[in-house]
Order: C-alpha cells, then structure tokens, then sequence
C-alpha cells in the first residue's frame, strides 16, 4: 500500500496537467479587458484633472449614505498612483482571464461585482472611508481561485508561490499603514480574501459547504445593510 500512493499521486497531477491543457470552456475574457482599459483611461484622466474623482464614481461615506449606492462598485475602477493601477493590472489580467475564460461572462461578471460590493463596503463599514482600487477583488479572485484549483485544474496558475505573494503582500501593506507611509485599504483586502476564500470552499469542497455558505452570506447582508444603516459611525 505504501509503494503505490507515490505512483497514484503522479497519475492525478499528471491528469490534472492535461486538463489543465485543454482549451478553456469559454474563449471571451471580454469583461477584464473592458475592465482593465477602463481604469487605465480613468488614471489616465485623474492625473490630469485632480478634481476628478467624483466626476468617475467615487464617493465618501457620508455621500453613500445619502444615496450614491453604486461608488462601492464604481470605486474599484480608480486608482491612487501608478504602482496601486500596475499591480491590480497585472493580477487582474493573470487571474481575471483565467476566471472568466473558464466560468463564462455572466458568472465572472457576478463574481466581480458582489466582491466588489463586500471589499469596498466592509471598508466602508468598518474603516468609515470607501477606499480605491480593485486590490479587494483582486484578493477574492486570489483566494477563490488558490481553494477552487483543488476541482478546476485551470485555476492552478494560482500556485502556493502566488498565494505567498498575495500573502506577503497583505501583511506589508499593514505595516506600511500602521507606519504612515502608505494609506492602504486592508479592510479590503482582507474582506476580499475572506469572501473569496468562502465562495471557494463553497463550491469546492463539499464539508466545508455550510459555513463557507454562512460565511459569504452574512458578509453580503452586513455590507448591504451597511450601505443604508450604519449607526456606529459618525454623522
């Protein structure tokens, strides 16, 4: 029994490998594209109309709570500098095109827009600021897709070097705050991370399926209720 798990270990990695091979399921990854030329242009434009930024979606706490429900969404678009816009490109396009080639449009598109939702809300909810960037999305793709490798062989290009990145990354930009020296948005990150993680082992691990369901359920309600009652922040 001993001799043989070697050899059943190499003939799953190397089926997994060859699916890994096989054409994606769906060919479009139309809307990272869109998504990714959109915040090069809305850089593009902020770095030389400073006033912009609610011309472009983003919006304060207190404007959110009087009614401009959509900056959650609208806000992941922006970014603050050239470093913040060049690393969500490169993630976005690494992961986010894996993603959509292989849910679909629709599906990814949903994807996007409810971590969207969940990072910049907890942000808001909990930090009071509505925050920037795709950085919480970017981490929910990370983590769905680092949990989700385990039954969609696609998703293996985020490999455990990735996940130690995005990890050590995460906790940089807590120092790095902690120390004043760059104003980052972990809220984001780590609701992101933590969204993402649920939907993964919602879907991809069947005895975790309760409270991974539990788990990105009650971040949805709490960032929903959050957006029109919020009565532990200030006004």
């Amino acid at each position: 029994m001993t001799l043989r798990i070697p050899t059943l270990r190499a003939s799953r990695r190397q089926r997994r490998q060859r699916r890994a091979a096989r054409p994606f399921p769906h060919k479009s990854y139309a809307v990272t594209a869109i998504v990714a030329a959109w915040c090069i242009v809305a850089f593009g434009y902020l770095s030389t109309h400073e006033d912009a930024w609610h011309q472009l979606g983003y919006a304060d706490a207190f404007d959110v709570w009087d009614g401009s429900y959509y900056a959650p969404i609208t806000s992941v678009f922006l970014h603050v500098d050239v470093i913040h816009l060049l690393f969500n490109l490169y993630w976005l396009w690494v992961l986010g095109r894996t993603m959509e080639r292989t849910l679909g449009t629709l599906r990814y598109l949903g994807f996007f827009l409810i971590s969207a939702v969940v990072s910049s809300g907890c942000e808001l909810a909990i930090g009071g600021e509505t925050g920037v960037g795709l950085s919480g999305v970017v981490y929910a793709m990370a983590a769905y897709m680092w949990i989700g490798r385990r039954r969609i062989p696609w998703f293996e290009v985020m490999d455990d070097s990735s996940a130690k990145l995005f990890g050590g990354w995460f906790v940089l930009c807590i120092v790095l705050t902690e120390a004043g020296v760059w104003n980052v948005g972990n809220i984001a990150h780590g609701s992101g991370l933590v969204f993402g993680l649920a939907v993964g082992y919602l879907f991809a691990i069947q005895r975790y399926r309760v409270p991974a369901a539990t788990t990105a359920g009650a971040m949805l309600i709490f960032t929903a209720v959050t957006l029109f009652w919020c009565p532990w922040a200030y006004r």
